[in-house]
């Protein structure tokens, strides 16, 4: 019961206070119930009917937070270590290398072919491996599947065009950070809208990156045999002199052995993101110059307030934020001895006999 409060809570982007929590008794009122919010919830474990009840609702929120926070209160480290119990790694679930190999393969699938044929690679060495995965959501794990999305350290390219831009604008403050990143982004755009006006009058249609691929097609294209075996219906044979393989080709029912026929009229499977009327339109925004600060208007909007909370400490070794798997873990490993005296208790700069191997050739 107190996880689906939290869960809620976290989802909906408000907080509450427990006034009551026993074994079997809990009773929470949201942080805003004095200035507004009637939102309260009372529960009770029903001994005799072996399940919580709700005995006092009140509905839902009616207030909203003043301030935005990266980290929700209620997300501590029980609460994520929960809700990723169930996702075992697959790493220490299962040992073969070829498995593990084959999961990234999954994983980084970018079309649903790809990723049907991998996927039926796995079921050919056993159902447990396929019904483990089926238990993660495909959006979650897989590029074919993820709507645009990235999950975990894979990210889009216009991430990466980002990640460029801020590099070497870490670490500084928050109005030098904004103004850095405004002045680089006009730089960019005003690059890349000039690109593609000239690229625009020198009349290419595509990009010079689906051009170049292009002519590296039609150069692997030209080393091929082809052989005629049905003019009527259309057969062929064709065979790539670089790797000697052999596919049959039918042109009436649009099938190759490959298993990737094309038609003829290739510009069909190019999409409009690679056009340069497209690309043009992407950088079409302009940016105006930024007027002195005396000079702009008064600000009347809402003020955001950092967390206190994630506030970097300015003394000390930073605290660790990152959350440690099996990777991080030193089972592995031999446990560490003194290098003093061997006792895997302590390490020689802390070990006893120390100060004695130091004085012995004093006192000769």
């Amino acid at each position: 019961m107190i996880k689906a409060i939290k869960d809620y809570t976290i989802c909906r982007g408000v907080d509450y206070q427990v006034y009551e929590s026993e074994p079997t008794t809990f009773y929470a009122k949201c942080t805003q119930y004095d200035v507004g919010c009637d939102w309260l919830i009372k529960v009770s474990n029903m001994c005799k009917k072996y399940y919580w009840e709700i005995r006092r609702y009140n509905g839902s929120h009616t207030c909203t937070r003043a301030t935005i926070s990266q980290d929700h209160l209620k997300l501590d480290s029980n609460t994520i270590a929960e809700a990723i119990k169930a996702l075992s790694n697959f790493l220490t679930k299962f040992k073969t290398p070829y498995l593990q190999k084959l999961i990234i393969n999954i994983g980084y699938s970018r079309t649903v072919r790809e990723y049907k044929m991998c996927y039926q690679r796995l079921r050919e060495w056993g159902e447990a491996y396929t019904n483990w995965l089926n238990r993660i959501p495909r959006e979650q794990y897989a590029l074919a599947f993820d709507g645009g999305y990235r999950w975990g350290h894979m990210t889009t390219n216009l991430v990466e065009c980002i990640n460029s831009i801020l590099k070497g604008a870490r670490n500084l403050l928050v109005t030098a950070l904004v103004k850095a990143m405004f002045y680089r982004l006009n730089e960019l755009f005003t690059r890349k809208r000039v690109e593609a006006e000239t690229h625009i009058n020198a009349r290419h249609v595509f990009s010079e990156l689906v051009t170049s691929k292009l002519h590296a097609n039609q150069r692997v294209s030209e080393n091929i045999h082809v052989s005629l075996f049905d003019r009527q219906i259309e057969v062929f044979e064709v065979r790539e002199m670089s790797s000697g393989v052999e596919y049959a080709v039918d042109l009436c029912r649009r099938v190759c052995n490959c298993g990737e026929f094309q038609q003829l009229d290739w510009q069909v499977y190019v999409h409009d993101v690679y056009k340069m009327d497209q690309v043009q339109r992407i950088y079409r925004a302009r940016f105006r110059p930024l007027e002195n600060l005396t000079m702009w208007p008064v600000y009347h909007g809402p003020r955001f307030v950092s967390n206190p909370f994630l506030r970097r400490v300015a003394k000390g070794r930073p605290k660790m934020t990152c959350f440690l798997n099996e990777m991080d873990t030193r089972m592995l490993r031999a446990p560490r001895r003194c290098k003093q005296c061997g006792v895997e208790s302590h390490n020689h700069s802390k070990c006893r006999q120390r100060g004695c191997a130091s004085a012995d050739p004093a006192t000769q």
